[in-house]
């Protein structure tokens, strides 16, 4: 396991390195490489993979827009972890590499979703070195 040296991520990097695994892409590896090239079933198995991403990103925005309007302070980007832990057991992505790719496919469909899901990440970062500079 490698541990890392910063606690915030670099503002001008967007992406960054995961070791999170992810049942759903690697059945997905598994299972495309068994399928033969040649007839076209390996396209048409693909673009399948693609919808489903999208109906579990879909059912994911649904189910944050509903918790959203239910709750007293809905426009506070950021959901409880409780709420956060439903939603997962709901859309079975218990698995922190299958609920990314969800949460990456629904930012797309939906810009913003990441942001009031789970919160300013720089903020976050702010908020936690303020409190360990008081210490």
């Amino acid at each position: 396991m490698q541990l890392f040296t910063h606690v915030c991520p670099s503002p001008l990097s967007v992406f960054h390195e995961t070791y999170d695994q992810s049942k759903l892409v690697q059945d997905f590896l598994m299972e495309v490489f068994q399928l033969l090239p040649a007839c076209g079933v390996r396209e048409a198995y693909i673009s399948q993979f693609v919808r489903l991403l999208q109906r579990k990103s879909l059912a994911l925005i649904k189910y944050v827009e509903a918790e959203s309007s239910r709750l007293d302070h809905p426009l506070e980007p950021g959901l409880s972890r409780d709420i956060i832990k439903k939603l997962k057991r709901a859309l079975s992505l218990e698995i922190e590499g299958d609920f990314k790719i969800i949460l990456a496919t629904a930012e797309k469909l939906q810009p913003g979703m990441f942001l009031h899901l789970l919160g300013d990440p720089a903020a976050q970062c702010r908020k936690v070195q303020e409190e360990l500079e008081v210490l």
